[in-house]
Formats: C-alpha cells, sequence, structure tokens
C-alpha cells in the first residue's frame, strides 16, 4: 500500500511529434532509416545518461521519512513508433482523452 505523497507522482511520458517528411527530403533519407537513427541516438543517450532509464522509486522509512531516488536498474526506456493515416497534429494536441 503507497502513501498519498506518491499518487502526486504519475509516469513521465514524453513524445516527439515528426510532420511527415516531403518528398525530396525522404528520397534522401527514407523513413526507416530516420527511424533507425532515433533508436540509435536514444540508445546512445541512454548509455551515458543511463538515470534517465531507471524508475523513480519511494521508499516509506519506519521514522515517517519518504526519501525519493532514480533506481538504475537497467530497465530501459520504451522506445515506440507509430503512424497513421487522417490524423493531424491539432488532433492529438487538442485531444481531451489523456491515457492513464
Amino acid at each position: 500500500m503507497g502513501s498519498a505523497i506518491s499518487l502526486l507522482f504519475g509516469p513521465i511520458q514524453k513524445g516527439i511529434l515528426l510532420h511527415k517528411l516531403t518528398d525530396s527530403y525522404s528520397s534522401s533519407l527514407t523513413n526507416g532509416n530516420l527511424i533507425q537513427h532515433f533508436k540509435l541516438s536514444f540508445s546512445r543517450t541512454l548509455d551515458v545518461f543511463y538515470p534517465l532509464a531507471g524508475r523513480l522509486s519511494i521508499v516509506e522509512n519506519d521514522d515517517n521519512t519518504t526519501p525519493f531516488f532514480i533506481d538504475c536498474n537497467d530497465t530501459g526506456a520504451l522506445f515506440v513508433h507509430a503512424a497513421i493515416d487522417g490524423v493531424t497534429v491539432a488532433d492529438i494536441l487538442e485531444s481531451i482523452i489523456v491515457p492513464g
């Protein structure tokens, strides 16, 4: 059973929205190459800044203190690539549905 303080911190999720490449640019860099480039860059960044791949942890002590720390447990971070037709950036940014 967690403390009320743990309810203050939900998962930290960040994303990047990229517009579709123009024909002239996509001929020099295919979508697959771009995604592979992002994955490699992300992986290299986590090697250097390994706490970014950890998890925020909370410990409730017997003396009523609750320390927070980054658990560098080598869990990693999730990289998701998704593409969809017929949806604009405005549709995503104006969404009232927030994933939980």
